[in-house]
């Protein structure tokens, strides 16, 4: 049998689901429910409203597993959760007169409590069995030729993971000779077992869990001869893409009309995932907007009495689907209609007024966009949207760095990612722009609510404000 991330996942969720049946049951003996049949309902919406939330904001994850601090989190946000869901059915849909707050809140702890037993004990108990056995330790052959093998170990070398282990390499021979290659295998470790030709006759001895067929793609006609050999053995065959050549990001293969494709490009949010954002940043943006309107209103005043222009600034950025709009700021310059935006701000730029300058270190000149939300444009958390024509450094424009348009196939947001990842204060190098855009891909291939609420709760506790902010 071979483990996988797949059966630790449902393990986890299984405990979880046992935990919360056990709180429940408890909980009957504190505070009766009535009827057995209304004890079992109960136990059974909780269980999937639990799990469901759980899946939704993609807490079923391996590496989740491995920190605490993150179970803690996870478990906490989604028990609280659960609890008020199933607080509203008990009292409507169940007909249960006792859904009282004391009773929410006492039921909400116990079975917190129960989940977190379960996660400290059970699951961590059964990760280290795991561990310990090497359960989850997957055996992999390299075939290909000395430079691709290079690349590949390189790279799996320097991921750490102790979840994969190099069991041996085989060498290919290719038209173009490249197998008198200057480069060294044997110092990489791990040993040569022969060429090509032996691999088949390996895997009938020494069956192996994955296979890399590290060919460049210029031969793709010889990677497709070893896929048809290497399909009468179960295993797992991957082909490692060249990033100078093809841009991994979102690419996965499936079917289309019968016909199999590699799909390069993919919507990152769709149907639930879509509609759990959208209600997010409207609830977020509502409540957000009725607790900053006193300090927008000071806000204002003070612009008006220190100098003459408008209140508000707005300027054309691009947004979601490469859509232009208007962003919505506090003015915090001295009025210029000729400025476009393009050479962004320096710190002591002398353009910011003193108003200006408070209003930017506590950020709450951004605070008006929330209004950008309610409108639909811009998201509470996501790519922080640029002015068009950007100028950073050498580059030119900061929409020419490689994968750079990606970043608006989500809306872009208030704060993000790259914002609580050290991304504030502007971009003026390419060394800067780069990064920003690999946080911000990493953001939209990694969405979930509770990336979501890490980055909201983060930016209010310490990305609001600093000394990186000007």
């Amino acid at each position: 049998m071979i483990w996988t991330h797949g059966l630790i996942n449902r393990f986890v969720m299984m405990c979880d689901s046992l935990m919360i049946v056990a709180g429940v049951i408890i909980m009957h003996f504190m505070h009766p429910f009535g009827s057995f049949l209304h004890l079992g309902l109960y136990a059974i919406f909780h269980v999937i409203i639990y799990t469901w939330i759980m899946n939704v904001g993609s807490a079923y994850r391996l590496e989740h597993y491995l920190s605490f601090p993150r179970q803690l989190r996870q478990v906490t946000v989604g028990v609280a959760l659960t609890g008020l869901m199933m607080g509203v059915i008990d009292g409507a849909l169940l007909a249960h007169n006792s859904a009282s707050w004391a009773r929410i809140i006492s039921q909400i702890v116990l079975i917190w409590a129960m989940i977190m037993s379960g996660r400290l004990i059970l699951v961590r108990a059964f990760l280290w069995w795991a561990d310990h056995h090497a359960l989850l330790v997957r055996k992999v052959v390299i075939v290909g030729t000395p430079a691709e093998i290079t690349r590949v170990m390189t790279h799996m070398q320097q991921a750490q993971q102790k979840l994969h282990q190099i069991v041996g390499i085989f060498l290919l021979t290719l038209p173009d000779d490249e197998i008198k290659s200057d480069i060294n295998l044997n110092s990489l470790g791990v040993p040569v077992l022969g060429t090509s030709d032996d691999l088949i006759a390996y895997m009938r001895q020494t069956p192996a869990d994955m296979v890399f067929l590290a060919i460049p793609w210029c031969h793709a006609t010889i990677a497709g001869d070893f896929i048809e050999k290497l399909g009468r053995f179960s295993i797992d065959v991957f082909v490692p893409l060249e990033e100078s050549v093809f841009n991994p990001h979102f690419s996965q293969v499936t079917t289309v009309s019968g016909m199999g494709v590699l799909q390069v490009i993919r919507r990152p949010l769709k149907g639930t995932l879509n509609l759990i954002k959208m209600i997010e940043d409207y609830v977020v943006a509502t409540i957000g907007m009725i607790v900053v309107a006193p300090i927008l209103l000071i806000s204002a005043i003070a612009i008006r009495l220190e100098t003459p222009g408008p209140i508000m600034f707005r300027q054309t950025r691009v947004g979601y689907n490469d859509k232009p709009f208007e962003v919505l700021k506090l003015r915090t310059m001295i009025y210029d209609p000729t400025d476009d935006g393009s050479l962004g701000t320096l710190r002591d730029d002398p353009r910011i007024t003193r108003v200006g300058a408070v209003l930017r270190k506590l950020s709450i000149d951004e605070l008006p966009q929330l209004i950008n939300v309610l409108r639909g444009e811009m998201s509470v958390v996501g790519p922080r949207p640029h002015v068009p024509n950007m100028q950073v450094g050498d580059i030119g424009r900061y929409d020419t760095i490689r994968a750079y348009a990606h970043r608006y196939q989500m809306k872009p947001g208030i704060t993000g990612w790259a914002q609580i990842s050290g991304m504030r204060g502007g971009i003026h190098t390419p060394e800067r722009a780069i990064r920003g855009v690999n946080l911000d891909l990493y953001y939209i291939e990694n969405w979930s609510l509770w990336l979501d609420i890490k980055i909201m709760l983060l930016t209010v506790t310490k990305g609001m404000a600093g000394d990186d902010i000007f």
